[in-house]
């Protein structure tokens, strides 16, 4: 969303301007947000920036992962990394077994979950209660794990409530101020943050929702043979969607 947008304004502003996706879509994880339900709405936030940039005169080549070499044989004069972040994965034993996956990869249909999931919170937002609300929709068992106080507990109040009320009528299963301290291949050892106490919830599958974590490969490639070179968005430091955005406009603004 970053790099859409400083294209877009970019181009406004009247730069020749190119954008490079690796991928076959713009959009980045917004894409994967707006499978979840109630939550389609933010597809047209990517369907209205990439529509008003290619408006505004950006070339969008998709499919086009690009190394630095590949960026400097374009000859530049200014360029903006906004080459996003990957998912965190975190140290607990367990974590790389093949029935776990992240939220983006469930909402992106890379994987397919089993009938039984427990669902790891560390972010304390909105991945792990929609993506929990997206597997419970088709039938899954879902459990969420949590180490706060609740479930969601940096979402507003009042779309909280709804967003409870949609998983607790579909079953769904809140286990706060609770860790997961190791994946098994029957479930997940859970310990209680204040209690201490263990146990072990079922699952066939294991759902992570840790965030991400900045991917900046190209950064260290092009310091000092460009005039103008920034890292934005979740390439800098992952964060919401809002951020991503003001970020790109306002390293376009700065051009």
């Amino acid at each position: 969303m970053a790099g859409l947008e400083a294209a877009r304004v970019a181009a406004l502003r009247g730069h020749q301007t190119i954008l490079l996706e690796a991928g076959t879509a713009v959009g980045g994880q917004v894409l994967a947000v707006a499978r979840a339900p109630k939550r389609e709405d933010y597809a047209s936030i990517v369907t209205w920036l990439a529509g008003q940039a290619k408006k505004a005169g950006v070339e969008i080549r998709l499919n086009t992962p690009a190394s630095g070499a590949d960026v400097l044989a374009l000859e530049p004069e200014a360029v903006v990394l906004a080459t996003g972040a990957t998912q965190r994965l975190p140290d607990i034993p367990g974590v790389k077994l093949p029935h776990v996956a992240s939220t983006v990869d469930v909402l992106l249909g890379r994987t397919a979950p089993g009938r039984r999931v427990v669902i790891v919170d560390e972010e304390g937002y909105f991945a792990a209660p929609t993506t929990a609300d997206f597997l419970a929709e088709r039938g899954a068992q879902v459990t969420i794990v949590c180490r706060y106080f609740m479930v969601g507990e940096d979402i507003d109040e009042g779309t909280r409530s709804d967003l409870y009320a949609r998983l607790f009528a579909r079953g769904v299963i809140p286990v706060p101020m609770t860790r997961a301290v190791e994946i098994l291949p029957q479930g997940v050892r859970t310990r209680h943050t204040f209690s201490n106490a263990e146990a072990l919830v079922e699952a066939d599958s294991v759902v992570l929702a840790f965030g991400g974590r900045a991917h900046d490969p190209l950064s260290r490639q092009l310091e000092g043979t460009v005039a103008d070179l920034k890292v934005i968005g979740d390439a800098y430091s992952p964060r919401r969607v809002h951020d991503a955005i003001l970020d790109g406009t306002r390293v376009a603004r700065a051009l």
